[in-house]
């Protein structure tokens, strides 16, 4: 399973590497879209707090958020400073591993079934995952072997997920350090992970505990991955029993930045994700996505 998990993020890690196709590095980061004003910036080994804290002021940066896990820190530019001179700043220091911008990314279109009574069952729609023509997965076949486990958590870093939905709600994950005896709103970090009430996942948009799919990308994604088989309702997912792990960092219209999907990531991994899925991509290739990505490889 391992070396399976691996397999899926290290396909994450290329299909956001090549999501430019055959441009070179300099053209695919010239029409990257970005977060204006801030940065994402990796120190070398070895360099002093005292000495970063002069490098970020001789930048013109301050730092927001420290990604401990892997080294990064999320940066925004001091008002007044040109965005380019604090780039080129970092880039030009020695003590820099790396800096580049917050990258901006989008959900990956997907093929939407035709809206019908939820009770409907529409298995039929679903021809990825069975069809006349072989041009499928084969699940009924797989089906016979097993509908899969609870005991796997799958992290759908997304919109969000519709966690209310009656095809996936019996396979949201709920964090047990975080649920039972009113743990769920209580306003206290139970768990002592960093993240107060995350009882089933995390918005990192709003740094809250609603991952609440306000879009529809996550959930459509969620559904494939897990909905609940065999139940007469709606669609089914590969896995008619797995643990769903909602974690929101694109927005309403489908887009979010690099900072916010690096503590989803490592987020996922320190729950304990065995798989992750991150249908998106977009920007130009970013070192600090391929570190969070081989943490979570590692972990």
């Amino acid at each position: 399973m391992r070396g399976f998990t691996q397999l899926l993020l290290g396909m994450t890690a290329i299909g956001v590497i090549l999501s430019f196709g055959g441009q070179t590095l300099q053209a695919q980061q010239a029409k990257a879209e970005f977060v204006p004003g801030e940065l994402i910036v990796k120190y070398k080994p070895g360099v002093s707090s005292s000495q970063q804290q002069a490098s970020l002021t001789n930048a013109g940066i301050e730092v927001v958020h420290y990604y401990k896990e892997i080294g990064v820190s999320h940066c925004k530019v001091r008002q007044g400073v040109s965005y380019q001179a604090a780039l080129q700043a970092c880039k030009s220091d020695p003590s820099v591993e790396y800096a580049e911008p917050n990258y901006i990314y989008h959900a990956t279109p997907v093929k939407m079934p035709n809206p019908r009574t939820p009770n409907d069952p529409r298995f039929r729609d679903l021809w990825g995952l069975n069809n006349g023509n072989d041009a499928d997965i084969d699940a009924p076949e797989a089906w016979d072997v097993q509908t899969g486990s609870k005991d796997i958590l799958v992290a759908i870093i997304d919109t969000g997920v519709d966690y209310d939905h009656e095809d996936l709600k019996d396979n949201i994950w709920h964090n047990p350090g975080e649920s039972g005896n009113g743990k769920e709103n209580n306003g206290v970090d139970d768990d002592g992970n960093g993240f107060v009430d995350d009882f089933r996942g995390w918005n990192f948009i709003f740094n809250k505990n609603d991952p609440f799919d306000d879009n529809g990308h996550g959930t459509h994604v969620a559904g494939t991955v897990g909905a609940v088989g065999d139940n007469g309702k709606g669609v089914v997912g590969v896995n008619w029993h797995v643990s769903i792990l909602p974690l929101k960092f694109l927005d309403r219209n489908g887009s979010g930045s690099l900072s916010d999907v690096i503590p989803a990531i490592i987020y996922a991994a320190n729950m304990g994700a065995r798989v992750m899925s991150n249908s998106w991509g977009g920007g130009g290739f970013s070192q600090a996505l391929k570190d969070a990505i081989e943490f979570a490889r590692d972990k």
